[in-house]
């Protein structure tokens, strides 16, 4: 039934061209048939070992300019690549795999802080201390802020930083001055930007 109907449709074809539709229609009725056949069966059809050349490598003949050899005969294969995309789980689950662990931290690495005692890794700041600095750095901040007005611009000039009680040094003259209301901490040395 088709066939009629197909042959009804392309009256205006000639008889050549109709059996080369009839034969391609046919040839794909039969991949179509047995690619149903391999699903029902459980999957894809089996892969086997494929080679791939490169027609450029089989064309000229290169064996009298590279000298022959072993070399030569590699020249022309294409090298296997990744069929599928590696999923993000997988990567990360390989990425992350107990042998790429970083091993714990051995106790002999630590020490306790000379400034407020608490545990440090050796060559490392004081993750105490930083906070205490950062606090401290955060009111000079606020306190030379606070003596400008909201239009004028920051200093062009280099800012020392005076606590209560210090006298002023001769080289801090004409310099700008933050004064403090409170007393130097121990571990905020005046000497520290020298």
């Amino acid at each position: 039934m088709f066939f009629i109907l197909h042959r009804t449709q392309n009256k205006n074809m000639n008889k050549s061209a109709l059996v080369i539709r009839i034969l391609q229609r046919i040839q794909l009725s039969f991949k179509h048939f047995e690619l149903t056949l391999w699903e029902g069966y459980g999957g894809h059809p089996p892969v086997g070992p494929a080679l791939a050349i490169d027609s450029s490598a089989v064309i000229p003949d290169r064996s009298s300019e590279s000298g022959g050899g072993l070399a030569s005969i590699f020249d022309g294969l294409l090298w296997a690549v990744p069929k599928h995309r590696r999923s993000i789980q997988r990567n990360r689950t390989r990425r992350r795999a107990e042998d790429k662990m970083i091993k714990h931290i051995p106790e002999e690495k630590f020490t306790t802080c000379e400034v407020c005692g608490h545990a440090k890794m050796i060559g490392f700041l004081c993750g105490h201390c930083l906070i205490r600095i950062r606090q401290e750095t955060r009111e000079i901040r606020k306190q030379l802020m606070g003596q400008r007005d909201e239009t004028d611009a920051l200093p062009d000039r280099e800012t020392v930083v005076v606590y209560e009680g210090e006298p002023l040094r001769p080289e801090e003259e004409g310099k700008e001055i933050v004064e403090m209301k409170k007393k130097r901490p121990s571990w905020f040395s005046r000497a520290l930007l020298e």
